[in-house]
């Protein structure tokens, strides 16, 4: 953590250490709390590649086509994403 790349993207493992203390910059601090108050593991998942490829899919699309619903892109990806989970009986949260 106290290396001088600029481009370390961790926090720490050890919960002592205050991030604040060790990278001055403000954005770790704001880091470090959202992870703190919101993060939260990904689960298990026996297979990766259909939602990796369903997610790819959508983003793709909306960044090809600037006229699609936002929302209703997302949306219609959260349902497929919470299909794909269910077949690899994963609850989606």
């Amino acid at each position: 953590m106290e290396g001088e790349a600029a481009y370390i993207v961790q926090l720490p493992v050890n919960t002592t250490v205050d991030i604040a203390q060790v990278r001055p910059d403000p954005r770790w601090k704001t880091f470090a709390e959202a992870y703190q108050t919101s993060g939260r593991y990904a689960p298990s998942l026996p297979n990766w590649t259909p939602v990796r490829q369903t997610s790819a899919e959508t983003v793709n699309a909306l960044v090809a086509d600037c006229g699609l619903d936002l929302k209703a892109e997302l949306a219609k990806l959260d349902t497929k994403l919470a299909a794909i989970l269910a077949e690899q009986g994963i609850a989606a949260s």
